[in-house]
């Protein structure tokens, strides 16, 4: 990460807004030393967060993956206070928050979904590193998309995160992809009590691609909704409060949204 990047992440974790979550964070993490190292010097390092009675390891951890921690187990951009049995992790990046849902809905089965072969091969590490259970996470290579089948996946050739199927760049690889009615049908799914969806701007096309009997299956939706050419988030979400998934809280920059089925 150069020097624009360094500013960008440390500015983000130290704003005014922020800094409840990043005392929070602090306070998860016991490897202090290691902590103020990453921030300070980028150094990859071991950290440790302690949460709901787990204590998860993570490897070479850099101020890119720091951020991303920071962001589910400090400042809790997905937290809802619901109980869940079925949940699935669109966009999982490294399985951060997977890991963040094993431990808070202990109960839940969590299907993991991440394209990009590296951080699969992350989330696989984390999984055996903390010794979880199997058969709650349940991991797949894939892009979430509108159809079954491949496309073509451009990758960030600065980071491990922000790749897309729309978002173009000058580097391309071909994945699989699946939707959410393929996932349901074949893991023969009721209901989804939680969808987390982070998968950079083609969440459109997913939600296009379901009709509102199987989006009746989803109870909670905590999404990153981006801005894309053409699509118009308001539209989205208009239709998700149609068919009773009420918004409960944007965050601060309105990327995060959280929906909860009316009772």
């Amino acid at each position: 990460m150069n020097l624009r990047g360094w500013f960008y992440v440390v500015g983000k974790l130290t704003k005014p807004v922020n800094m409840q979550g990043l005392l929070r964070f602090i306070g998860r993490v016991k490897d202090r030393l290691s902590l103020f190292s990453i921030l300070l010097f980028n150094a990859p390092a071991r950290i440790r967060i302690k949460f709901n009675g787990h204590l998860f390891t993570f490897d070479s951890v850099t101020l890119e993956n720091l951020s991303s921690l920071y962001e589910i187990f400090g400042k809790e951009v997905y937290r809802l206070d619901v109980s869940a049995k079925t949940i699935l992790d669109l966009g999982a990046y490294q399985g951060y928050y997977s890991l963040y849902a094993y431990a808070k809905y202990p109960d839940a089965v969590i299907y993991t979904f991440e394209p990009l072969p590296q951080n699969y091969l992350a989330i696989q590490r984390n999984i055996s590193r903390n010794h979880l259970d199997q058969g709650r996470i349940k991991t797949f290579d894939a892009a979430v998309s509108d159809r079954v089948g491949t496309i073509e996946f451009y990758v960030n050739a600065t980071a491990q995160m922000g790749n897309s199927a729309i978002y173009k760049g000058s580097d391309s690889i071909v994945v699989p992809t699946t939707t959410i009615p393929d996932i349901i049908q074949r893991n023969r799914l009721d209901k989804i009590d939680i969808l987390k969806i982070d998968i950079e701007g083609s969440e459109y096309g997913v939600f296009r691609g379901l009709d509102d009997s199987l989006l009746a299956k989803i109870d909670n939706l905590v999404a990153e909704i981006h801005l894309v050419e053409g699509e118009n988030p308001a539209d989205l979400i208009r239709r998700l409060e149609g068919q009773g998934l009420a918004l409960k809280s944007p965050d601060e920059i309105g990327r995060e949204y959280l929906f909860s089925r009316k009772t």
